[in-house]
């Protein structure tokens, strides 16, 4: 019914994050998300095929920031890229150019989207089962 109404992973998202932006759209129309800690998921690391960490830090710092973006308020957005560009600097050794490549990424990412921020209420009800919304 929620993928119905929502519609699907956003495959846009290659790296992280497709479940932020489903749960912010599936959200913003009333649904709630039920967390415990019975369920576990396991992600198998595979090194074939994986990219260079400086990539999908790159990756971490461009969803993630894009996400917030597209849904929070401008605090937060200011906030994700703050933090993501210090994970970014801290995990790549301060490559500097690569973050501006990776920032380069991002506000091209901004440019081809649609801000569509979620409702007050959605975001209440977030800070009311303290989701996380800094980072």
């Amino acid at each position: 019914k929620v993928f119905d109404e929502i519609g699907a992973f956003e495959p846009a998202f290659f790296y992280g994050m497709e479940e932020y932006d489903f749960a912010y759209r599936a959200m913003d129309k009333g649904y709630k998300i039920w967390f415990t800690k019975h369920v576990m998921v396991l992600h198998k690391v595979s090194p074939a095929g994986r990219e260079p960490n400086v990539v999908k830090f790159s990756r971490m710092l461009q969803n993630k920031s894009l996400i917030a973006y597209r849904y929070l308020p401008w605090k937060y957005v200011l906030t994700h890229l703050f933090m993501w560009s210090g994970f970014f600097l801290t995990k790549s050794k301060w490559k500097f150019g690569k973050w501006l490549k990776a920032l380069a990424g991002y506000n091209q990412m901004v440019k081809n989207d649609k801000r569509t921020p979620i409702s007050k209420e959605t975001l209440a009800y977030i800070k009311s089962v303290k989701g996380r919304l800094t980072h």
